[in-house]
């Protein structure tokens, strides 16, 4: 079930202050209704009932899926990365502690991010049994390939993994003059950088719960 707390926030445009549910943590096998607002988008962001400004926040917050055995943990502020990591191994030894019959199936995915855009990356990644490791260096081959294909156009400055309606795979490409442009990932790129980079992958996961850009670096320098 969700963990939720009632708090008062104050209109920017208006100074109307209204109440708002934060959420502390969000079972999707719970609180289907939490979960489908996560993944949409719509559970940071509150509209004001008195002049409609609609005000997003960001904090603390854990997701986690039991069908396919992840948790994600939102953790705006690098200062509490410490906190959300110890929050993580809790849970970790709770899930063991109630299901130890289960310990021998597929084990767990632990991840931190910095926001709730990066969790629903990562929720997609993972409901379709991908690794998220294998994306973000594909991330940098399509960054690098990028710049030099556009050589004047505006730089990188976010990429999200999706996956369409067909099963395709894609990137949303945002870019620094606030355009974005999507372009697709064929799936053998991702078959290929698997097979070549899974186990420099496994030498830098264990105890390391954020996936990101310098993740991938990290990677691309073992030897």
């Amino acid at each position: 079930m969700a963990l939720e707390h009632q708090e008062k926030i104050k209109c920017k445009d208006c100074s109307c202050e209204f109440d708002i549910t934060v959420y502390e943590s969000v079972n999707g096998a719970f609180d289907v209704q939490a979960e489908e607002k996560l993944l949409k988008g719509e559970l940071f962001t509150h509209i004001c009932p008195n002049c409609g400004n609609v005000t997003a926040l960001s904090y603390p917050m854990l997701y986690h899926n039991m069908d396919h055995r992840f948790m994600i943990h939102i953790c705006p502020a690098e200062d509490d990365v410490q906190e959300c990591i110890g929050n993580i191994k809790s849970a970790q030894k709770q899930i063991d502690e109630q299901f130890p019959e289960k310990r021998m199936e597929k084990p767990y995915t632990f991840r931190i991010v910095s926001d709730e855009n990066a969790l629903r990356e990562k929720a997609a990644i993972f409901s379709h049994g991908l690794d998220d490791r294998i994306i973000e260096l594909l991330k940098l081959f399509f960054n690098s390939t990028f710049r030099m294909q556009n050589p004047s156009s505006a730089s990188v400055v976010d990429m999200l993994f999706f996956v369409g309606k067909n099963g395709e795979y894609a990137f949303q490409i945002f870019l620094e003059d606030d355009t974005y442009l999507v372009s697709d990932i064929p799936k053998h790129f991702y078959t290929l950088f698997k097979e070549k980079y899974t186990s420099a992958c496994d030498l830098l996961s264990h105890g390391n719960y954020v996936v990101d850009g310098n993740f991938a670096i990290a990677v691309m320098n073992v030897k």
